[in-house]
């Protein structure tokens, strides 16, 4: 079967899971993407938080990326709602789409950041991006790249080295920190050479277009999902084999795991916490 997918299949699977550090915490247990039909293709969905809940959703538009193999993988809206950016794994571009109501086109524009782009978030402010690029996970070491989201047009302009397959990234809601999940070899057989007991968590100050270290953290193993509170403080990170979720804080200067665990019936694999308007 080719490659094809769709962000419009949305069950009533959102629940509350836990309020920890103040912060309420929605886990998605269901499929958001998902194999649709023959082409290679995105389905977009204007969705209110009503929708969110709601049984079912009818894609607005439907938007063809590139071959069978391209992969489409996350999407996302810059912030004046105008454009949107989607990530494709399967043959390493970002693709740029232009948003005008309900009409969603490609602008075939196709953005080159690293080896295998996945996760994929955007500045409170809509000023950059930032993309994951989780590579072949062949134990080489992989990349975080930063887009310029005020330049015309959007443009790749940063490529920092993390470690094995970074698979969640987040910009805090202040704009301040980059972090991201880093599975360090966490999910591969113990025999690897390639194999480390634990994942980590490596958080970055953002300056402009630029990431700065900041501070790092052992996690769990074949981590996955990150997201941040409110007050950009507590940070969340999802980790597959232990089915539990880490809660750590940041100080300012700081990064502490808290020691608190929030246990998951199975792995844990997307998490994303409300955004203020």
């Amino acid at each position: 079967m080719r490659a094809s997918f769709s962000l419009c299949t949305v069950t009533s699977a959102f629940f509350i899971a836990a309020f920890c550090s103040g912060v309420s915490v929605m886990i998605s247990v269901l499929p958001v993407l998902r194999t649709a039909s023959s082409e290679s293709s995105f389905s977009f969905c204007a969705m209110s938080f009503a929708n969110l809940v709601a049984s079912f959703i009818a894609p607005s538009s439907v938007v063809r990326l590139g071959d069978d193999k391209s992969g489409p993988s996350q999407p996302a809206f810059t912030r004046d709602g105008r454009a949107a950016l989607v990530t494709r794994d399967g043959d390493s571009f970002i693709s740029i789409l232009t948003v005008d109501g309900t009409k969603v086109e490609h602008s075939k524009r196709d953005l080159s950041a690293g080896m295998r782009p996945y996760g994929l978030d955007v500045s409170a402010d809509g000023s950059i991006a930032v993309v994951a690029n989780i590579g072949r996970g062949n134990g080489d070491n992989d990349t975080v790249s930063v887009i310029d989201l005020q330049a015309q047009p959007f443009r790749v302009v940063e490529t920092v080295v993390v470690g094995q397959t970074p698979e969640g990234i987040a910009l805090s809601p202040d704009g301040k920190l980059c972090a991201v999940v880093v599975m360090n070899g966490s999910n591969k057989p113990r025999e690897s050479p390639f194999y480390n007991a634990n994942g980590k968590l490596l958080l970055y100050r953002v300056d402009g277009t630029k990431l700065v270290p900041a501070a790092a953290a052992w996690i769990g193993r074949w981590s996955q999902g990150i997201a941040f509170s409110a007050d950009s403080r507590t940070i969340l990170v999802q980790n597959m084999v232990e089915k539990e979720i880490f809660v750590l804080r940041w100080d300012g200067s700081t990064l502490q795991d808290t020691g608190q665990r929030i246990k998951t019936n199975g792995g844990p694999a997307g998490i994303r916490t409300i955004s203020r308007p």
